[in-house]
């Protein structure tokens, strides 16, 4: 009796891998709706055809002992090429020890109005522009803000979020540090309210943690030496009265400031975007 060849059914897994081109997907047939094609080109690379007729890419496979799906996009918005493309670094991941879709849900579960978003919001749209503090800003919260709340949703942000970060600042010794933080982030809150991050400042009325003494400064005794030959020169007369009735200190005036000062009337006249003051 001879033996019978059975035709394969159009659902073997055999018949369903192919490469993929825009040749198959132009001639594809009602069969083809809800079944799984697989690339001979890049293997772990699925292809299924929807209900609706779209084209749905996608891998497989496992982690933990359960098998899963992790969707790539649909045909044409993502095309084949890329397609084989990300299914090679996704399954690169997946032998690296990764889950793409935990990945997946992580990234889609985080809040994108977070505090380091608004920190590169604040430096960029006002402090940059508007302060010539911009870099201490900056300095301040990457140093003191980010390390805590850089993933924290900026409405999340309470009082007692904000009196802890600056009571934390001052239990290791820097209590003016502390007013200045506080000052940056009540201006930061400030410019996120203004711009429709949150609805109100938590920081707002937050009173300085620490009072602050201003300094005393007396001249030196090098100036004090000087003080009976002063009256001899009167240019060296000026500039001691500009130290004494500042409290600045020889060594406070930027150098280009000094040749400002005039030999007609020995007035100290300088220009507004020369005289710099420093270590004040």
């Amino acid at each position: 009796m001879a033996r019978t060849r059975l035709t394969p059914s159009p659902f073997d897994p055999v018949q369903s891998r192919l490469a993929f081109s825009d040749r198959w997907l132009k001639n594809r047939s009602a069969a083809d709706v809800g079944r799984d094609f697989r690339d001979t080109v890049t293997r772990g690379l699925i292809a299924r055809v929807l209900p609706s007729g779209a084209v749905q890419f996608s891998i497989r496979y496992r982690v933990e002992g359960k098998q899963r799906r992790f969707v790539l996009g649909d045909y044409p918005a993502l095309r084949f090429a890329q397609a084989r493309v990300k299914a090679s670094r996704n399954l690169l991941d997946v032998r690296d020890g990764r889950d793409p879709s935990r990945a997946r849900k992580a990234a889609q579960a985080r809040p994108t109005d977070t505090v380091a978003a608004l920190v590169a919001d604040y430096l960029k749209r006002h402090a940059v522009p508007n302060k010539r503090t911009a870099a201490e800003d900056e300095r301040a919260l990457t140093v003191e803000v980010l390390p805590t709340w850089r993933d924290r949703s900026v409405r999340s942000l309470t009082r007692r979020d904000v009196r802890g970060l600056i009571e934390g600042v001052v239990d290791r010794g820097s209590p003016v540090m502390a007013n200045r933080l506080l000052a940056v982030i009540r201006k930061m809150l400030n410019f996120a309210v203004n711009h429709d991050w949150i609805d109100a400042n938590p920081a707002a009325r937050l009173k300085k943690p620490a009072r602050e003494h201003s300094r005393e400064r007396v001249l030196s005794d090098w100036w004090r030496r000087r003080e009976s030959n002063l009256t001899a020169d009167p240019k060296i007369a000026c500039i001691s009265d500009l130290l004494r009735n500042t409290k600045f200190t020889k060594h406070s005036i930027h150098p280009n400031a000094w040749g400002q000062v005039q030999n007609r009337d020995m007035e100290f006249r300088p220009r507004s975007a020369d005289f710099l003051v420093i270590n004040r």
